[in-house]
């Protein structure tokens, strides 16, 4: 029978000759219960029990990762969603993550105990997509760890052989050409869409972006002869149904230019809708991106052009103006909402919209729409 003490146990197993002891202690696998033989008197025993004592009686019990994601990453995160540093999007996406892919496998786990070879293996068996968010999940938690100094360093800090397949490889990576564009906007001539995608067509939108306009975000200006509308993107509709003027980086807040017959178009939605949305509900509320989603696809089947996700009207526009207009990087990145890639273009390029609607007149009075624009 075991002799509870203050710490540990000494537990009899042969009369006079064999006690086992049972404490708790630092191992390679974590924090955990240690049982130890030792072959003598019960005065051994306890003679070992005290020693072991003096080793580990001051070491404490470490976290699970689950204790340690709920306790400071969470509560941190949600206070960067509330101060409007971080988005509830990201914050979904992070959670959704962590239930599926990263609290099955590590939950349970201290975080004492986690070790590279087990990292390399769990990293292997997702998508490369999902690998990459899960390691951030991880690798943000554990630095609460490190910080704290509950553990040495962070295991998912190191440089470690991602997987090479991907979600996406399964899903249509193309593009709609710039006729099969123009024949989509003419199928949505007049539909409660129509404002929505010719801002993502013909302005490199978001999706949420193109969502979250309203008729006073929109004016029009005239560049050597050519019509062009100026859309501030400021806000968006996100994946949820919210709205927010938190967009996916500080860059994104831009003003967008359109020219030609879209520009106009949109100028005229505009003028519809007074002070609302550019594309409304039809109750005066704005549309969620499921439903905007829905509509695009069944309009891809009036046009007659391959179904395909709205957000490759970016990729589509993108490609355009890159390949087919002969747009330099450092004006396409800008009306893409992204920082440029040098130093200049992150920290000093700062283009006015009329300036970037003249670049871009220019490029359409070379590459106009032409007859296969439906006026």
């Amino acid at each position: 029978m075991a002799r509870r003490a203050a710490w540990g146990s000494v537990e009899e197993m042969v009369r006079g000759k064999k006690y086992r002891l049972r404490y708790w202690a630092s191992t390679p696998d974590g924090y955990r219960r240690v049982s130890e033989i030792v072959y003598g008197t019960r005065a051994d025993a306890e003679d070992v029990r005290a020693q072991r004592r003096l080793d580990h009686g001051h070491e404490r019990a470490t976290p699970t990762v689950s204790a340690a994601y709920e306790k400071w990453w969470l509560p941190n995160f949600e206070r960067r969603v509330a101060e409007g540093e971080a988005s509830v999007n990201s914050l979904n996406s992070f959670q959704s993550t962590w239930r599926k892919w990263c609290e099955p496998t590590w939950g349970v786990v201290e975080v004492t105990a986690i070790h590279p070879m087990d990292v390399q293996a769990w990293l292997l068996t997702m998508p490369i997509s999902v690998a990459r968010r899960a390691r951030i999940v991880m690798s943000n938690t554990l630095d609460y760890c490190v910080r704290y100094e509950l553990v040495p360093t962070n295991p998912f800090r190191a440089k470690y052989d991602m997987p090479s397949r991907s979600t996406s490889e399964t899903q249509d990576r193309g593009i709609w050409t710039t006729a099969e564009v123009l024949r989509l906007c003419n199928a949505a001539r007049g539909e409660w869409y129509e404002g929505a995608l010719l801002v993502q067509a013909f302005g490199g939108a978001r999706v949420g972006e193109s969502l979250g306009v309203m008729a006073a975000d929109v004016r029009g200006i005239e560049c050597d002869g050519v019509p062009v509308a100026l859309v501030d993107v400021r806000r968006q509709v996100q994946g949820h149904g919210g709205v927010t003027e938190l967009l996916k980086t500080q860059q994104s807040h831009r003003v967008v230019p359109i020219p030609g017959p879209p520009g106009e178009m949109i100028i005229e939605i505009a003028s519809q809708h007074g002070g609302g949305w550019l594309t409304d509900n039809g109750l005066g509320g704005h549309v969620s991106q499921v439903v905007y989603r829905n509509a695009v696809l069944r309009c891809a089947d009036k046009a007659g052009v391959e179904r395909r996700q709205p957000r490759s009207l970016r990729n589509a526009w993108e490609t355009r103006m890159r390949w087919e207009w002969g747009l330099p990087p450092y004006v396409v990145e800008p009306m893409m909402g992204h920082a440029g890639r040098d130093v200049t273009g992150q920290y000093y390029d700062r283009p006015r919209p009329e300036a970037m609607a003249q670049v871009v007149a220019d490029a359409y009075k070379l590459h106009p729409y032409g007859s296969t624009w439906d006026k």
